[in-house]
């Protein structure tokens, strides 16, 4: 009797630990869902300066190296590759457009205004996925897992609205 017990305690927990996991698909369409929201709404004052530009990092956010037109950056325990082009405009959707050709990506979606054309693409699968989000001319790159797939997405948002040029 204990034995059954034991086992059907043990087969409930297997279940409800299972269904605790976000999906693939869920994490996707959370993404896909606040899109817009998240482009609208993160908008934070520049807290760095750099060579071209000011941005605002979050706190646990650091820039581990600077080059001509990128920025390596470490926060969350995860590796954070900023590339900017200061020639392509905040409308420009040079990058949106290398990335809807590459036709592997999981997830593509965009969002335009009148001042700044933005997009988020999704590639991989399983475990290993990049996470890449632009706005016009300047795009963030890193590689997650299913977890801090929309909290990555909001805090690379947050960054990439930031960015106030300085030439």
């Amino acid at each position: 009797m204990r034995v059954k017990l034991r086992l059907m305690v043990i087969i409930v927990g297997v279940f409800i630990l299972s269904g605790c996991g976000l999906t693939e698909e869920e994490a996707l369409q959370e993404i896909e869902e606040t899109v817009v929201t998240t482009f609208e709404t993160n908008y934070e004052e520049p807290n760095q300066t750099f060579n071209s530009f000011a941005m605002f990092l979050p706190e646990q956010f650091t820039v581990v190296e600077e080059s001509e037109s990128n920025l390596i950056i470490e926060g969350n325990n995860q590796m954070f590759i900023l590339f900017y082009n200061t020639l392509e405009d905040q409308t420009s959707d040079f990058f949106y457009l290398s990335a809807e050709a590459t036709d592997t990506y999981t997830l593509l979606e965009s969002y335009e205004t009148d001042e700044q054309f933005s997009y988020v693409s999704v590639t991989g699968a399983d475990e290993d996925y990049e996470l890449q989000v632009g706005v016009g001319g300047v795009r963030i790159t890193t590689q997650t897992d299913l977890k801090k797939l929309e909290a990555n997405f909001t805090d690379m948002v947050t960054m990439l609205n930031s960015i106030e040029f300085t030439e």
